[in-house]
C-alpha cells in the first residue's frame, strides 16, 4: 500500500496501486497511455544536453519500453496489451503495409507538449503541498474534488442545484478512468517535479547551448587527464 511517499515506489507498483485492480481495457486505455507518456517524458528531459529531434527519438523508444515493462496481468488480454505496444489511441494502419504504424515521434511530442501543459494546469488548482501529502484521507479529498469538477464541466445541467454529496453518489466509479485523461496522470505522478515545481520562482538556468558546451569542455579535459591529448 502506497503510505509514505509516491517516489518509494517504482512507476509500475503505483500504476497497480491506483488501477485497483480494474484492467486496461480500450475504454481506459488511453488514460494509461497518457500516464505512460509522463513518465517517458520526465525521463528523457533529463537529458539536457540533447537536442529536441534526438529527444524525439528517445521519447518514442522509451514509451515503448516503459509500456512493454508493465505486468501483462494489467491488461484484460494480450491482444490489447500488444496493441497498446505498438501503437497510441487513434493510431491507424499503415497504409502501404499491413502492419500498424510505429509511434510517430513527431505526434508523440505533440501530445508530451499538450500534457505538459494540462497537467501544470491541473496541479495549479491543487493543494501547494498536493505533492507531499502522505496517502491518507486528506489525499483522496483532493482526487474526489478534481473528479467532481471535471464531472459538472461535463454534465453541467445535471449538477445544477445538487450538494457535493449528491454528485459524487451520481458519479460512474469508472468515470475518471475513462472520462478524465489526466486524473491517472496526477495520481501516479503527484511527485514529479515537471509540473509541481513552481518554475517562476526559480533563477533561469543555463541555456542548452551553454550546457553542451561544459560537457564537451570536461570531455577534454578528462581526455589530457588520462592522456589521450595529441
Amino acid at each position: 500500500m502506497l503510505v509514505e511517499s509516491a517516489i518509494d515506489y517504482s512507476f509500475g507498483d503505483r500504476v497497480q496501486y491506483f488501477l485497483g485492480g480494474v484492467r486496461i481495457n480500450n475504454k481506459i486505455r488511453l488514460s494509461l497511455e497518457t500516464c505512460v507518456l509522463g513518465e517517458a517524458g520526465k525521463i528523457v528531459c533529463e537529458d539536457e544536453c540533447s537536442k529536441v529531434a534526438s529527444l524525439k527519438v528517445q521519447l518514442a523508444k522509451k514509451y515503448e519500453d516503459i509500456m512493454r515493462s508493465l505486468d501483462p496481468g494489467l491488461f484484460e488480454s494480450e491482444n490489447i496489451r500488444e496493441d497498446m505496444c505498438k501503437r497510441m489511441s487513434g493510431g491507424r494502419p499503415n497504409k502501404s503495409t499491413s502492419e500498424t504504424t510505429t509511434f510517430g515521434e513527431k505526434k508523440m511530442w505533440e501530445k508530451w507538449s499538450k500534457m505538459k501543459t494540462e497537467m501544470k494546469k491541473l496541479f495549479s488548482s491543487l493543494p501547494v503541498t498536493y505533492h507531499k501529502m502522505k496517502s491518507g484521507t486528506q489525499l483522496y479529498e483532493v482526487y474526489d474534488n478534481v473528479i467532481r469538477e471535471h464531472w459538472k464541466e461535463q454534465f453541467p445541467d445535471e449538477a445544477k442545484d445538487r450538494t457535493d454529496a449528491e454528485i459524487d453518489e451520481n458519479i460512474d466509479p469508472m468515470f475518471w478512468l475513462e472520462e478524465c485523461q489526466y486524473i491517472l496522470s496526477v495520481k501516479v505522478h503527484r511527485a514529479n517535479g515537471e509540473w509541481t515545481t513552481d518554475c517562476a520562482d526559480k533563477l533561469p538556468g543555463p541555456t542548452r547551448d551553454a550546457i553542451r558546451q561544459n560537457v564537451t569542455s570536461r570531455k577534454c579535459d578528462s581526455s589530457e587527464i588520462c592522456g589521450f591529448s595529441s
